[in-house]
Parts: C-alpha cells; sequence; structure tokens
C-alpha cells in the first residue's frame, strides 16, 4: 500500500446545533430562498509530440495498445508547484477547433472516428462572475451549476441532449438559489437517487441541498451545513451508490489537506483520510468502494471505502521522471494533479496537471507496480488541466478542459492517440462533465459562461 489512510473520526464534524439531520428538516432559511428564473438577471455577454515507440500495453475488450512509459516511481513529494501561464494558445500539435455542421441522424461512436466528431454550442449562460462546477442529475434530465456569485441553478437539459433543431438557444432555469455561501461555489455534485444536492466553496462550507426526485425543485425543509473542512473545499462527489445505505459524500480541499467521508443523512463525518501533503484539488469514485484523490503535492492516492485505507500512490506525471515523446524531446512532466478520473472499466486512470500534463495510467498492475503503469503523455494542452472526464458511453473516450480555454476529445483506442480540439471559451475552462446518457457535455469557464455542447456526428 502507499500509506496513509484512516480510522473512525474522533472529532465530529461541525453542525450548527440550531440545524437537524438532513432527515428531519423543515423549513427553507431566509438565504436560501428559492429565486425564481424571471428574478436571475444574468449579465451581458462580456508541447509535446506524439507518444512514443514503447512496450504496448493491452487494453481490455477492443482496440489497440497504449504506449507505456517504464519509468521507477518516486515517492518524494513536494508542497506547492509554480503555476505556467493561463493564457498560452493550444500548440500546433493540434487540428484548429472544427466548426459543427448541420444536425443530422446521429450514428454510434464506434462507427465514427474522433476526427470526425462535431459538437455544436446548443446553449449558454451567462452570469456576473466566473462559473466554477457543473453536475449531471443521475437521469440527465436537469444539471446544476455554481458559479463564483454564489447562486446555484438548475436547468432543463435542452431536448434530452439529442441535438434536434427544435431546442431553444436559451437554458431554462428550473431553479436558483442566491447566497448558498458566502464565497464561490468550487464544486457541486448529485446524489445517485437524485434527491441531495452538495456544495463545496472557499468559505470552508459544504452545503446538503435536498431536492425532489421527481420535479427536481428544492424541498421545503432546511438545508444542513457541514463545517469539518478549515480550508477551501475544492472538489467533492457521492460514493458508490452501492457502498452504503445512507448517501455517502467524500469531499477534498485546502487546510489540512484531509479527505472526509460523511454520512449525509446524519450529517456527520465518519473517517478523515490522511496521506496528502499539499491541498487535495479533485476526487472521483468508481466502482462499488474506490477513490482516488488528487493533490498539490504532485501525487495521485487510490482508497478503499472497505479499510479507509489509501491503497496506493501514484506520482503524477511520472513521478519526476523525463518522460520522452517521439520527435518533441524529453521534459520534466511531475506538477500539481488538478483533476483525475477512471474510465468505467475501472482500467484506466487519467489525469490533468497545473503545467498541461495529461496523463493516462493503467491500474490492472498490482499494488505499488501502479506506480510504473504510465501508459501515455497526451498532447493535448499548454496550461492546467483542470477537468478531465471518459465519456459514460466508452471506456477509451477522454475529455479535457484546460486553463489554455481549448476542450479536446482523445480516443484512447488509437496507437497513437490524436487528440481533437471539439471547442473553446474565451477564457479558462474550468471544469466539464458529460451528460449520463447521450454524447453531450457541460462547460464551465472563467469567461461567465456555462454552456451545453451536443454531438451532431456520434451518440450512443
Amino acid at each position: 500500500g502507499g500509506g496513509g489512510g484512516g480510522g473512525p473520526l474522533q472529532v465530529s464534524s461541525t453542525r450548527s446545533p440550531s440545524k437537524p439531520p438532513l432527515a428531519s428538516s423543515n423549513t427553507l432559511s431566509a438565504s436560501t430562498a428559492v429565486v425564481a428564473p424571471q428574478q436571475m438577471r444574468p449579465a451581458k455577454s462580456a508541447k509535446d509530440g506524439s507518444a512514443g515507440n514503447r512496450r504496448p500495453v493491452s487494453l481490455p475488450d477492443e482496440g489497440p495498445a497504449l504506449r507505456h512509459s517504464s519509468s521507477e516511481p518516486q515517492r518524494s513529494v513536494t508542497s506547492s508547484q509554480s503555476r505556467r501561464s493561463t493564457s498560452a494558445a493550444v500548440g500546433d500539435t493540434l487540428p484548429p477547433v472544427v466548426q459543427p455542421a448541420s444536425p443530422h441522424i446521429m450514428a454510434s461512436p464506434k462507427d465514427v472516428p474522433v476526427s470526425e466528431l462535431r459538437f455544436r454550442k446548443m446553449t449558454s449562460l451567462v452570469d456576473a462572475a466566473a462559473v466554477r462546477s457543473v453536475a449531471f442529475h443521475p437521469n440527465g434530465i436537469s444539471y446544476a451549476v455554481g458559479a463564483n456569485s454564489k447562486v446555484l441553478r438548475v436547468f432543463a437539459t435542452p431536448c434530452g441532449g439529442d441535438g434536434s433543431d427544435s431546442c431553444l438557444p436559451s437554458p431554462e432555469v428550473l431553479w436558483a438559489k442566491k447566497d448558498v455561501h458566502k464565497g464561490s461555489i468550487y464544486c457541486v455534485d448529485w446524489s445517485s437517487s437524485g434527491d441531495l444536492i452538495a456544495t463545496g466553496s472557499n468559505d470552508k462550507v459544504i452545503k446538503l441541498i435536498p431536492v425532489e426526485p421527481s420535479t427536481h425543485l428544492p424541498k421545503s425543509g432546511q438545508e444542513v451545513e457541514l463545517t469539518m473542512h478549515d480550508g477551501t473545499v475544492r472538489d467533492l462527489v457521492f460514493a458508490p451508490p452501492s457502498f452504503s445505505v445512507n448517501p455517502l459524500l467524500v469531499s477534498g480541499g485546502a487546510g489540512d489537506c484531509n479527505i472526509y467521508v460523511t454520512d449525509c443523512v446524519q450529517a456527520t463525518a465518519l473517517h478523515a483520510f490522511t496521506g496528502h501533503a499539499g491541498a487535495v484539488l479533485s476526487v472521483f469514485g468508481w466502482g462499488t468502494y474506490n477513490v482516488c484523490s488528487g493533490s498539490q503535492d504532485k501525487t495521485i492516492r487510490l482508497w478503499d471505502l472497505r479499510t479507509s485505507r489509501c491503497t496506493d500512490v501514484i506520482p503524477g506525471g511520472g513521478g519526476g521522471e523525463e518522460v520522452n515523446f517521439g520527435g518533441g524531446g524529453g521534459g520534466y512532466a511531475s506538477s500539481a494533479v488538478a483533476s483525475v478520473c477512471v474510465n468505467r472499466a475501472g482500467v484506466l486512470l487519467a489525469y490533468g496537471t497545473e503545467d498541461g500534463g495529461l496523463f493516462v495510467h493503467d491500474l490492472r498492475a498490482a499494488g505499488g507496480a501502479r506506480s510504473a503503469g504510465l501508459l501515455t503523455r497526451l498532447p493535448c494542452h499548454t496550461s492546467d488541466v483542470r477537468s478531465v472526464r471518459f465519456a459514460p458511453s466508452s471506456p477509451y473516450l477522454l475529455l479535457s478542459g484546460s486553463y489554455d480555454s481549448s476542450l479536446v476529445l482523445s480516443d484512447l483506442k488509437e496507437a497513437v492517440p490524436k487528440p481533437v480540439v471539439v471547442g473553446r471559451h474565451v477564457d479558462k475552462v474550468i471544469q466539464s462533465r458529460w451528460h449520463p446518457q447521450h454524447l453531450s457535455f457541460v462547460s464551465t469557464s472563467a469567461d461567465k459562461t456555462a454552456s451545453y455542447w451536443v454531438s451532431t456526428a456520434g451518440t450512443h
């Protein structure tokens, strides 16, 4: 194992004594009153080369192998990393943004190469401040968006994400809440049952907001406030639903750099996972009991919810080893790990770093061998890669978003993946999330928008 972990939390999470547990809340506080859509008045619009020639590693099911880097793992970490310029443009290794064609009957993504996929921006929210976070309802018919303006909005998904011409150009706001936090809404997630939304902020607080599963409207009950974090809550995710009867929330951030596991019904922190030496920037859950986290300490940690322990530590960017790229020379890629995710097969770990790196690891190696399981670095971005997600429809289709303003799609079935820019924002891309059923996604940006993108050349 990689060390670290946590048993039962001895100090319970702080919650105002005037606030009952989630299950017994009955009234809405004044600060979280529902804002009708018409009351919301949005502001006016405002280096690498290809993979090297390395021993191939086979992938399950189908597709050619990815390339493998056999560097030895390094366990040393540092607590901070300088950020590169966030205004850099995408390098010449990427093709220009492909202008989407008119919508047509869509085929399966297995029949459409990534180079031929087209995405068009269907709707776009314009806010008064940067828009940071987004999460889809589990059935995909609505999505929640959080912004620096402290407003949480829930939108109806346009036409189920099928790219029909009948879709409206503006997003339909189902409801909105002002001043959900005292600070920016850094992260948001929706429980698998659809009856709970969780948000985190730089006010060091997590809010649990109960909603009606059928209408997606907030219940007439008081939201719950969790205050176990002593720094900015950078990311949170509901644990896999099959692991516990009560919904469990996994959250991480700055301050003590702990990862907390909270019982959302009892509003009680059950465990505090320790081990990271820098702020936790990203968390992700998959399978039945697995969680991974990316940190400013330049590592990814894998956690087992059954034992509350860290099962492995993976050095980000190859652990500081020089990674050679065919025709593109070498370079040191180690940097703070800003985003992490695992594909639905539980085989591939993708993560983005603050120096623009986008890496893929093979998780099939046992124990510490995972640290040497670097498969490839994708030549996608020139600045912080703040968002990575595999498509629900494919275990090999990876969407990444970066501070270089680009949204990039990579097909890992290709022997040498050729990333394609499928969209751009005017400013930094902060987050992007796939629709759970359709080949469409929402991206958020420092340009004060949240855009809904839909494929016109492939769906599942």
